[in-house]
């Protein structure tokens, strides 16, 4: 399966956004933690790249499937979730923090229906 470039570079902002928070969650500033593992934004884009396209790819497989079988997440888990979003990062848009979290629910959701198929 060939993914288009924009999705993988998506999936590396995604990744690259959960490694900032999580840096800043342990109480560490993003350079100093690069300049102690001496690497540079790019040295771990290329690193993880991999990964990306892995993760897109079945990204790309679980919203076909999702879109097959009709999965869609519960408006208020949505709500909920955004409500979480906004409140923890003060600058996030609503508009995205609402995409992330359909997007992700709904991969969640449909997870949990493959694993109810055995």
């Amino acid at each position: 399966m060939t993914v288009p470039q924009s999705i993988v570079n998506n999936e590396l902002e995604r990744m690259f956004a959960q490694f900032e928070s999580d840096v800043r969650g342990v109480g560490l500033k993003i350079e100093d933690y690069l300049k102690h593992i001496k690497k540079t934004p790019e040295d771990l884009v290329k690193e993880w790249k991999p990964d990306a396209e892995k993760r897109a790819k079945l990204n790309i497989i679980l919203e076909e499937i999702a879109k097959t079988e009709k999965i869609e997440p519960e408006k208020d888990k949505v709500d909920d979730q955004v409500k979480h979003l906004t409140s923890h990062y003060k600058d996030i848009d609503e508009v995205r923090a609402r995409l992330y979290s359909e997007h992700m629910l709904k991969i969640e959701k449909t997870i949990k229906f493959l694993e109810d198929q055995k």
